[in-house]
This record gives structure tokens, C-alpha cells and sequence, in this order.
């Protein structure tokens, strides 16, 4: 009987410490993927607004070309 308590006793010692391990990679693996997550979505965000900026400057630049073009048809119509 006493065997059998300490058997009982050492399987569930095991099973228990078994299931730490594997409650614990799964958690590390879980934690991986969500910086690796987060990376990718940072990386998105710094590749936008590098896009969003190179537009800005494209539009920026139209705007004064059409500016500096009526500023001189003024000047021309004027001379």
C-alpha cells in the first residue's frame, strides 16, 4: 500500500512538472509571437509614414511650382 501511495505520489509529481514545462514554452512561444507581432506592425508604421512624408513633399512641391507659375503669368500680365 505504502508503494502504491508513493508510485501515486511520484506520477503526479511528474505529470505535474510536465505540465509546467509545457504551459511554459507554450506562454514563451505565445510571448514570441507577439513581439514578433509588434515588430512587424512598428516596421508598418515607420514604412507609412515614410511614404505619407515622400507624398507630402511631392504635393508641397506642385503646390509651389503652381504657385511660382500664377505668380509670374501676374507678373507678365502686368509688364
Amino acid at each position: 500500500m505504502i508503494i502504491r501511495g508513493f508510485a501515486a505520489l511520484v506520477i503526479s509529481a511528474v505529470l505535474g512538472i510536465g505540465t509546467l514545462v509545457v504551459v511554459n514554452n507554450a506562454s514563451n512561444d505565445a510571448n514570441d509571437t507577439a513581439k514578433e507581432i509588434t515588430r512587424q506592425s512598428l516596421q508598418y508604421q515607420k514604412d507609412a509614414m515614410k511614404d505619407a512624408d515622400a507624398q507630402s513633399k511631392a504635393i508641397q512641391a506642385g503646390v509651389d511650382k503652381q504657385v511660382e507659375d500664377a505668380q509670374k503669368q501676374i507678373d507678365d500680365a502686368t509688364n
